[in-house]
C-alpha cells in the first residue's frame, strides 16, 4: 500500500474507532455494516441534530438524495450527537472508476 493510501486508511480507521463501543475488546457492540452490493455506497453523517439534519436537507436540495432516503436519527456514543445513514445505489459504467 502506498504511503498516501496508508495514511488515508489510518485516518479512516481512527475516525471509525470512536464509533466502537467496547464492553469486551474482542467484540465491538457497534459495527458499521457494509453496503448491500458493489454498486452501492453508504454515507454516514455524525454531528449535532441541527448540523446533521441541515446536511441531509442540503443533499436533498442539491439532488443527491431525497431526505426520506436517510435513516431516522440514530444514537451515538456522544450524548449531544446523532448519526444518520444513507445507502445509495450508483450507476457505474464499465469504463467509470472511483479513484
Amino acid at each position: 500500500m502506498s504511503g498516501k493510501r496508508a495514511s488515508i486508511a489510518h485516518a479512516i480507521a481512527c475516525s471509525l474507532s470512536s464509533f466502537h463501543l467496547m464492553s469486551n475488546p474482542e467484540t465491538p457492540n457497534f459495527v458499521v455494516p457494509s453496503a448491500p452490493n458493489e454498486d452501492s455506497i453508504r454515507v454516514i453523517v455524525v454531528g449535532t441534530a441541527k448540523a446533521v439534519n441541515n446536511f441531509v436537507m442540503t443533499q436533498h436540495r442539491l439532488g443527491f438524495a431525497e431526505a426520506i432516503s436517510w435513516s431516522p436519527p440514530l444514537p451515538t456514543p456522544h450524548a449531544n450527537q446523532i448519526m444518520r445513514i444513507l445507502t445509495k445505489r450508483l450507476s457505474l459504467g464499465e469504463t467509470e472508476a472511483i479513484s
